[in-house]
């Protein structure tokens, strides 16, 4: 009675031999290639962006500065004349960049404090004067700090 039992006759599970990753298929090919390819746009694209916008960077911590002497109560008329005309300086250089348009620079006082009035927009008309013609008077104009903080907003969204 050999073989009479079924039991005896199984044998052990000879497992599959295992998939091979090499060579791949076309299509990991594409999708790895597409993926470096993206990869490298969007590297480039992140350093296009953040050489683009260096000059606000450095403008915001130049104003940072600026607004920090400014703010100090003790500076005298000399020094207070000449950061109100770094002021000036720092917005007509911030706003060229903005607009790509270097006439700016060279626009005669009352011209730029029309445009810088423009650009500001929240700034009264008085407060505009005094940072476009303080520097040209003998006693400094005192820039208050609610326009610091509106020119500061207004750095911080130029593009």
């Amino acid at each position: 009675m050999q073989g009479s039992n079924p039991l005896d006759q199984l044998h052990d599970i000879i497992p599959a031999a295992p998939i091979e990753w090499w060579p791949m298929a076309f299509g990991l090919w594409v999708l790895i290639f597409l993926s470096i390819g993206l990869i490298g746009f969007i590297s480039m694209s992140a350093v296009r962006r953040w050489r683009r916008f260096a000059w606000r960077r450095e403008a915001l911590l130049e104003f940072a500065h600026i607004k920090s002497t400014l703010l100090d109560m003790q500076i005298d008329n000399a020094q207070r004349t000449l950061y109100n005309e770094r002021l000036n300086q720092l917005l007509k250089r911030a706003l060229a960049s903005a607009q790509s348009d270097a006439q700016i620079k060279s626009l005669p006082p009352k011209d730029w404090c029309e445009a810088l009035y423009q650009a500001l927009g929240t700034l009264s008309q008085q407060q505009v004067n005094a940072i476009c013609y303080s520097h040209y008077q003998s006693q400094a104009s005192v820039i208050e700090p609610e326009a610091l903080v509106a020119i500061q907003r207004f750095l911080k969204r130029l593009k």
